[in-house]
C-alpha cells in the first residue's frame, strides 16, 4: 500500500513558472488544437496512442491489460456534445489512471515526455497530449454527471521527503516579488488527499534520505466566484466552463479511504513556507499553495474566433487571478504575514482594473 502512496508525493520533476511556464503552454496548447482539429481521425489518433503505451502494454498483466483495452474500445465524447450516443459514463481513462499500473505505467509515460527537456515538437508530444485529453473527457463528464465531484473547494495535501535543493527551491521562489510566486503544471495530471497523513504515507514508509526534510503541499482550492462567472459568461455565453482542475474521486475509486482529489494541471500561488508541527509525525516544512478549480479547456473555446478566443482567455486568465489576490489575501491575514496582505490588497486591485478594462473592450 505504501509503493501507491507514492501518487502523493512531491515530484523530483522541476515545475515551471515564469518564461518557461509560457513557453511550454504555448507548446501544448498547438497539440490540443492539432487534436480537436483532427477528431474526426480519432483512430489515427488511438493508433499513435497505441504504438506510444507500447512498452506499458508489454508489461501489463491480464487485469492490467484490460483496463488498456477498455479504453480504445469507447470513443470519448464530451457530454454536452455526444450525437453518436457514445458511453459517457464509463469512466474507463478514469479508471485507469485510479489504478497503480494506469498511473506508474500509462500516465507515467505522458508526463515523463510532457517533460520541458523532452519536448522536440509538437508532433512528438501528440500521443501523449491526447492521452491527457481523453481523461480530460472523463473528467467533464464525471462533474457533469456526478454533483459529488463538482466544484470542489477545500484544503488538500501532498508530501514527501524532499531534499534540500528542493526545498531550497521552494525558499527561492518565496522570495520574489509576490506576483512572480507562482509555477504550474500546464497539462499533466497530480494527485492530492484530504488527509494530510495519507500524504505523507509514502515518505514515513521509507527509509529516509540523507539531507532531506518532510515537505508537505498544503494547497487551498477555490472557485471563480459566481460574480465572476457570470461576468465571463455574459461576454462569451458560448464557452463551456467547469472545475475539472481539482476532481475528487472517492466514490469511483478503488481505494476510497485514500480520500483521492485529481488536480488537472494546477496553477499554483506560493503563499507561505514555514516549520510546523503534524499530529503524529512531528516537525514538518509546509508549504500554503492557492489554486482555483475554474477550467475553459473545452471544444467550444475552439469555436470562437481568433480574435474572441484571445479576448476570452485574457479575461478569463484576469478573474482567475483576481480571485486568486483575493483568496491568497485572506490566508496570508490568517498568518499574520502584515506585508504580504497589504502587497495581495494591490495585486488584487490591479487585477480588478485589468477585468474592468478588458470587460468594457
Amino acid at each position: 500500500m505504501a509503493s501507491r502512496l507514492i501518487r502523493f508525493q512531491d515530484f523530483d520533476s522541476s515545475f515551471h513558472h515564469g518564461e518557461s511556464l509560457h513557453e511550454s503552454i504555448h507548446i501544448i496548447r498547438e497539440a490540443i488544437t492539432h487534436i480537436r482539429e483532427n477528431w474526426a481521425n480519432y483512430q489515427d489518433l488511438i493508433d499513435r496512442l497505441t504504438v506510444f503505451l507500447q512498452d506499458a502494454d508489454n508489461l501489463a498483466q491480464d487485469d492490467e491489460r484490460r483496463l488498456i483495452e477498455d479504453m480504445y474500445l469507447t470513443p470519448k465524447a464530451w457530454v454536452d456534445r455526444n450525437p453518436d450516443g457514445h458511453d459517457t459514463n464509463d469512466f474507463s481513462i478514469l479508471r485507469l489512471y485510479l489504478s497503480d499500473f494506469g498511473y506508474r505505467e500509462v500516465f507515467g509515460i505522458a508526463e515523463e515526455a510532457m517533460q520541458t527537456n523532452s519536448l522536440v515538437t509538437v508532433y512528438d508530444l501528440i500521443p501523449a497530449i491526447f492521452l491527457i485529453e481523453l481523461l480530460n473527457i472523463d473528467l467533464f463528464n464525471y462533474t457533469a454527471l456526478h454533483d459529488e465531484g463538482n466544484n470542489f473547494q477545500g484544503i488538500v495535501y501532498r508530501g514527501s521527503y524532499s531534499p534540500e535543493t528542493r526545498i531550497q527551491e521552494f525558499r527561492d521562489l518565496y522570495a520574489k516579488p509576490l506576483p512572480e510566486r507562482y509555477w504550474a503544471v500546464p497539462l499533466p495530471i497530480m494527485s492530492a488527499s484530504l488527509s494530510p497523513n495519507t500524504a505523507l504515507a509514502h515518505a514515513l514508509a521509507e527509509p529516509r534520505r540523507q539531507s532531506s526534510h518532510l515537505l508537505l503541499w498544503r494547497i487551498h482550492v477555490a472557485s471563480l466566484s459566481p460574480r465572476s462567472l457570470e461576468m465571463y459568461k455574459s461576454r462569451f455565453p458560448t464557452s463551456v466552463v467547469s472545475t475539472i482542475c481539482a476532481v475528487p474521486v472517492q466514490p469511483i475509486s478503488p481505494y476510497p479511504d485514500e480520500r483521492e482529489v485529481i488536480l488537472r494541471g494546477p496553477f499554483f500561488q506560493l503563499v507561505r513556507i514555514a516549520d510546523e508541527i503534524v499530529d503524529g509525525v512531528g516537525s514538518v516544512c509546509v508549504i500554503d499553495l492557492v489554486m482555483l478549480n475554474s477550467n475553459r479547456d473545452h471544444p467550444t473555446t475552439m469555436e470562437l474566433s481568433a480574435a474572441r478566443g484571445q479576448k476570452a482567455r485574457e479575461l478569463f486568465a484576469a478573474l482567475v487571478a483576481m480571485e486568486r489576490f483575493s483568496i491568497c489575501k485572506r490566508l496570508a491575514d490568517s498568518f499574520n504575514l502584515s506585508r504580504d496582505v497589504q502587497e495581495y490588497a494591490q495585486a488584487y486591485a490591479a487585477a480588478q482594473e485589468k477585468v474592468t478594462r478588458l470587460a468594457n473592450n
